[in-house]
């Protein structure tokens, strides 16, 4: 019986990742960040990933591998895309989302690159100085 079951999940998951793959085929960059986001948002990490380069889907593993291992549950609310601007030159797509969730609202940056006809998510090398912040915590008494 659990074989069945196992089987039947698989053919349930590769299913639905092919209508995401197949979906995006003629999608312009605005619909692919957003599928991305909302698929990023509700934990459906392995969609999102049919979504990227390999170099985004290597961020999502290791961005999936640190909610895992948190002592926390991420924060699961909803996410609501205001809006969505890209520019578009030849292959490659910059989009600004502006974005809200139960905290605030603020701006996103999405890069994607044009593959085989397909829009994809894409994590571009950052280049320049790597800053290191750390945050000083003073006891409550101290602060007074």
């Amino acid at each position: 019986m659990n074989t069945i079951l196992r089987r039947s999940w698989r053919s349930v998951a590769a299913l639905a990742m092919l209508v995401v793959a197949c979906s995006s085929a003629n999608e312009p960059p605005q619909a692919v960040v957003q599928e991305y986001i909302q698929l990023v948002n509700q934990g459906h990490i392995e969609e999102a990933k049919l979504l990227c380069t390999p170099a985004r889907q290597a961020y999502l593993s290791a961005l999936s591998g640190v909610m895992e291992a948190a002592e926390t549950n991420p924060d699961s609310s909803a996410i609501e895309i205001l809006d969505v601007q890209c520019q578009v030159a030849d292959t490659v797509a910059v989009c600004e989302t502006l974005e809200r969730d139960s905290f605030s609202e603020y701006r996103a940056q999405y890069t994607l690159v044009r593959r085989e006809g397909l829009w994809l998510v894409h994590q571009p090398k950052v280049s320049g100085a790597i800053e290191n912040s750390e945050e000083i915590l003073i006891p409550d008494e101290e602060q007074e």
